[in-house]
């Protein structure tokens, strides 16, 4: 489907009498290693699974070393006449370890037409009306929409129809192994969306949205994910998600806050919850920053709680947690790419999971970045620490979101980045390097460096 959408869009670029484009190349080299001791060595958390998604044999310490070599094709037009508007974003990558090119698109690849202030419109278009204080997050509709005039200081956006399939963007897997780049783009849509939102400002900016999630109710993909389909009989699932954001900015500093909610029902295995059949989704999360993004030294703050998982006495789920959507929040490498490490339950592309594991873990927790930049003259040098703490899988939890130091874990993720580049107008040259450290109990570490460059023109 994305792939005849792009190509509709490059023909409707000839109606436009004056076209605009913008090329970009990027190659990516990048190293990676992970490392994790023996079991008799390391102490695995109860309920944990550190092992999952990790190719360890007889309990050996185990050791992977991986290179890979990413170019970044990109494409950018974005123009308007009184009747059609269009813009368009996507990358062509191509991978050392596959044949063929991957097509990403971009935050934006629709065209629309402009009436009465609207414009109608058909592809991938990002949500005006998600402002998380996460700059690596963002979310959208691939579909059909309607939205309102973008100067206006009140705007909505109605998404008539959506097929979600967590807006995968190519910067989001940049560090990611090639198999999981795969699937993040080329996985068919099983969830149909429907959306609207408003945002106003004046002078402060205030944003509400609200979605309605159907899955695995569409076409011949009417399974949410076919092996849990067989064993536990989980499809139909449904919930709603909504935001209420706030923003202050002036002069570069910014103060932002975001208030995430999801209700709903999810069937699934009895056995581990404590409803036959379904129990509730109730789930809320809350997302915080403060930063400034002017003058030679910036600096950013976000961080992200989510609530618990409500259980009983005998740790079953009475209620499920905040369910995020969309892309991760983070600009971590290691963590938000390499392992995929979700800070609350997730709906990905894979459908809804819940996973306490080190590889592709979706669970509640708290999640926060600090972030200070320098530039001076033409270099840019980037320290970024990333942390997740998960919460406990307490008996009796009451599902609510919790400062309190008994209700986490005694461990948690750190990552710490290094980013430092060469900029020249139109180019970037650069490179990165960043650590994943554990507690020495569970003993996993993990390094990646980067080069990376960049033209434009």
């Amino acid at each position: 489907m994305i792939h005849s959408i792009f190509l509709f869009f490059i023909a409707v670029v000839s109606l436009f009498p004056e076209s605009k484009h913008q090329v970009s190349f990027k190659p990516f080299y990048i190293q990676d290693s992970l490392r994790l001791e023996e079991k008799e060595n390391r102490q695995t958390p109860v309920h944990w699974s550190i092992d999952e998604g990790l190719d360890i044999q007889n309990g050996n310490r185990f050791l992977q070393k991986q290179s890979t070599g990413k170019i970044q094709l990109g494409y950018q037009y974005k123009n308007s006449s009184d009747w059609l508007r269009m813009d368009l974003s996507a990358s062509f990558v191509s991978v050392s370890q596959t044949t063929a090119p991957i097509l990403f698109l971009g935050k934006n690849a629709y065209s629309g037409i402009q009436i009465l202030g609207f414009t109608i419109g058909i592809g991938r278009r990002e949500f005006l009306f998600r402002q998380s204080p996460f700059i690596g997050y963002v979310d959208g509709g691939e579909g059909a929409f309607l939205e309102s005039d973008q100067n206006s200081r009140f705007k909505i956006q109605l998404f008539l129809f959506d097929l979600y399939r967590s807006f995968p963007l190519f910067e989001k897997f940049i560090f990611a192994y090639p198999s999981d780049l795969l699937t993040g783009e080329l996985n068919v849509a099983q969830r149909r969306r429907h959306s609207i939102g408003i945002v106003y400002e004046s002078p402060l900016k205030l944003s509400l949205g609200l979605s309605y999630i159907e899955l695995g109710t569409l076409g011949k993909h009417t399974k949410e994910i076919r092996s849990y389909q067989t064993k536990y009989g989980a499809d139909g699932d449904s919930f709603l998600h909504g935001n209420l954001g706030i923003c202050w900015q002036r002069k570069g500093l910014y103060l932002q806050a975001e208030v995430l909610l999801s209700k709903g029902y999810d069937r699934a295995n009895p056995q581990t919850t404590g409803n036959i059949g379904s129990f509730p989704i109730e789930g809320e999360a809350v997302q915080l920053g403060i930063g400034n993004q002017e003058g030679w030294i910036q600096v950013r703050q976000s961080i992200h709680l989510s609530d618990q998982d409500q259980r009983d006495e005998s740790q079953k789920i009475q209620k499920l947690s905040y369910i995020g959507t969309g892309s991760h929040l983070g600009e971590s490498p290691i963590l938000s790419q390499t392992f995929r490490i979700f800070p609350s339950l997730q709906l990905t592309e894979d459908g809804l999971l819940r996973s306490q594991s080190i590889s592709g873990g979706r669970f509640p927790a708290s999640y926060s970045e600090s972030e200070i930049t320098f530039f001076i003259f033409d270099w840019k040098l980037r320290l970024l620490q990333s942390f997740l703490l998960p919460y406990r899988n307490l008996p009796g939890s009451d599902g609510k979101i919790s400062l309190k130091k008994e209700n986490y874990e005694s461990f948690l993720f750190s990552e710490s980045s290094l980013f430092f580049s060469f900029l020249r107008e139109g180019g970037e040259l650069g490179f990165l390097f960043s650590h994943l450290q554990t507690p020495k109990h569970i003993g996993l570490e993990a390094d990646l460096l980067a080069l990376y460059g960049m033209v434009q023109f």
